[in-house]
């Protein structure tokens, strides 16, 4: 591919992003007037525990639903426990969670009943010991799964408005088919097709588009890694030639420094929760995501 095909295929993606972008924009000013001129009160009232979910299950409820973040903006997992046990659940109908031990603990008893996990139908990753990887929903071609997962749960809370729902989910489907090939397309241009990674697992992105993680280290306590990690992180960079080593804007990158110090690494951040400006829906977190290791992987 030449360099003009390259920088094509780039500015392609961007627009694409971008017409998806104004497309949200104007379905939102349309919304707005609308309620102007009726106020309507919402027929379910759900929780979601991390953005992805909350984004998802906004986009689809739109103006029928009220969605309540758990974990709030800009916070780490690790808060997550502690910020699930503040929520108020009085209202809540369903709890949307990712599970597997990510995202449930802190949520109080009395409401535990109402979690309703949205892995159903979805190709989990297990590993040797066959522990399910609950970083699902990086993976853009499982996010439609998700998303019906919610419409489900959604229809059962809300029948009345389920066909209002499945076409807010159809919407959803056109635009993730479009980020998907997009993506493809943009990752088909890495010359490295190898990342080494810190943090929050991207087992299930990598696998969508025929990357490899060649180094993991999970996030650590007391920002210490290991030295035989860091060794063979040394090892692994230099075999395959990699200049980057990516983290997640919620994470330290204390931890980090003696390998950047040590491989001179440049530290790429990538956001696996989203929320924050520039990655207010699923879509744009996961274009943001691809458009970070497109320019961290050449």
């Amino acid at each position: 591919m030449t360099n003009m095909d390259e920088k094509y295929s780039s500015i392609r993606f961007l627009l694409t992003v971008t017409v998806v972008a104004v497309f949200l924009l104007l379905f939102a000013a349309i919304f707005t007037y609308q309620n102007r001129k009726t106020v309507r009160t919402p027929s379910a009232h759900v929780a979601a525990t991390i953005f992805p979910l909350y984004g998802l299950a906004s986009f689809i409820g739109a103006e029928h639903a009220s969605v309540q973040l758990i974990l709030p903006e800009g916070e780490a997992l690790s808060e997550l426990a502690a910020a699930a046990s503040r929520v108020s659940y009085d209202n809540v109908q369903a709890i949307f969670a990712i599970g597997h031990e990510l995202d449930t603990a802190g949520i109080p008893e009395e409401a535990r009943e109402r979690i309703f996990t949205v892995d159903e139908n979805v190709s989990l990753q297990t590993d040797g010991d066959g522990k399910t990887n609950p970083y699902y929903w990086l993976s853009v071609k499982e996010a439609p799964i998700i998303a019906e997962n919610i419409t489900r749960r959604l229809s059962s809370l809300d029948p009345e408005h389920e066909s209002y729902y499945r076409g807010r989910l159809n919407l959803l489907r056109q635009q993730l088919a479009i980020l998907d090939a997009n993506i493809a397309e943009l990752m088909l241009q890495i010359p490295a097709q190898q990342l080494a990674v810190y943090g929050y697992d991207w087992s299930y992105f990598v696998e969508d588009y025929g990357l490899d993680i060649v180094w993991y280290e999970p996030v650590v306590r007391d920002d210490v890694i290991a030295t035989a990690s860091l060794d063979t992180l040394a090892e692994r960079m230099e075999k395959n030639g990699l200049s980057t080593i990516f983290s997640d804007v919620n994470l330290s990158p204390v931890p980090l420094l003696p390998a950047m110090l040590r491989t001179n690494a440049m530290l790429l951040n990538l956001d696996a929760l989203g929320g924050i400006e520039g990655r207010v829906s699923y879509s744009t977190l996961m274009a943001f995501n691809a458009r970070t290791i497109f320019d961290g992987a050449r």
